[in-house]
C-alpha cells in the first residue's frame, strides 16, 4: 500500500519503492549520465507485415510485442487525454464514412473533419493524403467545430474522476503524469490544413523537420524535452545533444537503416548509443513510426541491441 499525505492523497513512492521504469524516466529528465535507457518505441507502421508473416498473433500483437521487445514506458508515465493531440478534441467527433470510392483507394471523412485519400480497407499504418479540412470561412467554424469544442459538454466531465484516481495511483507508483494536448500549429493544421511559413519550421515536442535553429527559441518558454528528431531532415542527436546539454531528447533512430540490416543497424547504434548514454537525457526511439520497410527480423536485432543499454 502506498502511504497518504496528510490531506488524503497518495503520496508518491520513495525511490526505492520505484518501478525500475518510473526510476529510468526519471532519471532521463533528469539528464543523468550513464542511466540505462527506457524501454520504448515512438509507433509503428509494420504491424500489417510482421501478423501477415506469422510473427506476432492477430488477437494480440502488442502484449506479444510487449513481452518480446521488453518495453517499458506502460509502467514510466501516466498518460491523461482529452485535450486533443494531433487534432482538437471535438465532443462528439465527426462521424468516420466514405465519401467516394477512387478504385484502389478511398475517400475519408475522419474523425477531425478532414477528408483523407486512404488505401481501400486500410485508414491506419501509414501518413494518408489530406485533401480537405473543416474549416474553410467563419460561416465552416460555426457550423462544424465551434459547437464541438465546448467545454461544458457533458461527455467531457464524464471521465473526470476516472482520469484523477488514474493520475494519483500513477503518482503513489512513481510514473511521470502527463496531460497530453494538442499544440497550436496542430489545431490550425487539422482545422484549415498546413500553414506555409516559409522556411520557418512549426513543433511543440513533435520534431518533424530541422529543429536544430528553433530549439534556444522554445527553451525560453519552457520546452525541454523534444522528439523524435528526423534523421532524414538534418537531426542528429548526438551532435544536438552536444550543443544543448540541457535537452532530453527521444528519436534519432534512422527508420531507414533499421530496413537496411544487422551491419548498419550496429553501426547506428554503435555511433550514437554509447555517446547518448554516456551524456544522460535520451530514450532512443525510431525518428516515427516504423516502418512496413523494416523487417521484423532486422527490428528483432535493434530490439537485442538496445537492451545492450538497458
Amino acid at each position: 500500500m502506498n502511504e497518504l499525505s496528510p490531506d488524503g492523497v497518495h503520496a508518491m513512492a520513495p525511490r526505492d519503492r520505484m518501478s525500475p521504469a518510473a526510476r529510468k524516466i526519471r532519471d532521463t529528465y533528469a539528464t543523468t549520465p550513464g542511466a540505462p535507457f527506457l524501454q520504448k518505441e515512438f509507433g509503428f507502421y509494420c504491424l500489417d507485415r510482421w501478423i501477415g508473416e506469422g510473427h506476432l498473433p492477430k488477437d494480440d500483437p502488442w502484449g506479444r510485442m510487449w513481452e518480446l521487445f521488453q518495453y517499458q514506458q506502460g509502467n514510466a508515465k501516466c498518460d491523461l487525454w482529452g485535450a486533443g493531440w494531433c487534432e482538437a478534441d471535438f465532443a462528439p467527433a465527426f462521424e468516420e464514412k466514405v465519401l467516394e470510392d477512387r478504385g484502389e483507394y478511398e475517400l475519408v471523412q475522419d474523425h477531425a473533419g478532414r477528408a483523407v485519400l486512404c488505401f481501400k480497407g486500410r485508414r491506419s499504418g501509414f501518413m494518408p493524403e489530406y485533401v480537405d479540412h473543416p474549416v474553410k470561412d467563419m460561416k465552416s467554424w460555426i457550423e462544424k467545430c465551434k459547437w464541438r469544442m465546448d467545454p461544458k459538454t457533458p461527455s467531457r466531465r464524464a471521465k473526470i474522476e476516472e482520469t484523477r484516481q488514474r493520475a494519483l495511483s500513477g503518482a503513489a507508483e512513481g510514473q511521470i503524469v502527463t496531460q497530453c494536448v494538442a499544440g497550436g500549429y496542430m489545431y490550425l493544421r487539422s482545422l484549415i490544413g498546413p500553414i506555409d511559413q516559409g522556411r520557418h519550421v512549426f513543433f511543440q515536442i513533435d520534431t518533424d523537420g530541422y529543429c536544430n535553429p528553433t530549439i534556444p527559441l522554445y527553451r525560453e518558454i519552457g520546452v525541454d524535452v523534444m522528439s523524435p528528431f528526423e534523421v532524414a531532415s538534418g537531426c542528429d542527436v548526438v551532435e544536438i545533444g552536444r550543443q544543448y546539454p540541457w535537452l532530453v531528447m527521444s528519436g534519432g533512430v534512422d527508420k531507414r537503416v533499421l530496413a537496411q540490416g544487422p551491419k548498419a543497424i550496429d553501426a547506428m547504434v554503435d555511433r550514437i548509443f554509447p555517446a547518448m548514454q554516456a551524456r544522460g537525457g535520451y530514450i532512443p526511439t525510431c525518428d516515427h513510426g516504423v516502418p512496413e520497410e523494416v523487417s521484423f527480423e532486422n527490428y528483432l536485432h535493434y530490439r537485442k541491441r538496445c537492451l545492450e543499454f538497458a
